[in-house]
């Protein structure tokens, strides 16, 4: 009932930043899910391994964990061993972001895009774009996993695009202004 309430609370009243951080303190409080609860199967696939965590509910990232001791070497990618295996159900797949304490020492994780019938390690792509060597740990969390809704696309060949499209054109990249 509680969790019924809350979201109806949610869909009825405006978005104000106050409203939003009454509504996610609630969900959190309550131990209640933001969207839809979708089952990721994993495997364990090294004792070392840490199973993806959240540390709020309302987080869109589950952190993964790197299973080993390494140095990134400056201006130098390493593939990052997580040493778990994770399976979407049909209809999703999950990509890999960075984590903002790592952005800020210049540390990226390669993005990827990795499709539900993907069932083997998860390794993640470390880039060090800064100057000096960066030391990680066994369970340091390295990266984030985002879990999506995967849609598919008929392409439709035309001649020319309708209207809407052409306020902007062929113009690329700067054509919004600075």
């Amino acid at each position: 009932m509680i969790e019924f309430l809350i979201r109806f609370v949610v869909k009825c009243l405006s978005s104000s930043e106050d409203f939003n951080k009454l509504v996610y303190d609630l969900f959190d409080r309550f131990d209640i899910e933001y969207r839809d609860n979708v089952i990721l199967e994993y495997k364990i696939l090294d004792s070392k391994a840490h199973v993806p965590t959240r540390n709020r509910n309302t987080d869109a990232g589950y952190d993964l964990y790197a299973i080993d001791d390494c140095v990134l070497p400056p201006k130098s990618s390493t593939f990052v061993r997580t040493g778990i295996a994770i399976a979407c159900p049909p209809g999703y797949y999950y990509t890999i972001e960075g984590r903002s304490s790592l952005y800020k020492l210049g540390i990226f994780p390669n993005r990827g895009i990795i499709d539900a019938t993907y069932t083997g390690e998860l390794f993640v792509t470390l880039v060090n774009h800064s100057d000096i060597p960066y030391a990680i740990s066994k369970h340091d969390r390295i990266a984030q996993m985002i879990v999506d809704r995967q849609y598919h696309c008929n392409f439709r060949m035309i001649e020319k695009f309708s209207e809407e499209y052409n306020h902007r054109g062929e113009n690329g990249f700067g054509s919004s202004g600075k």
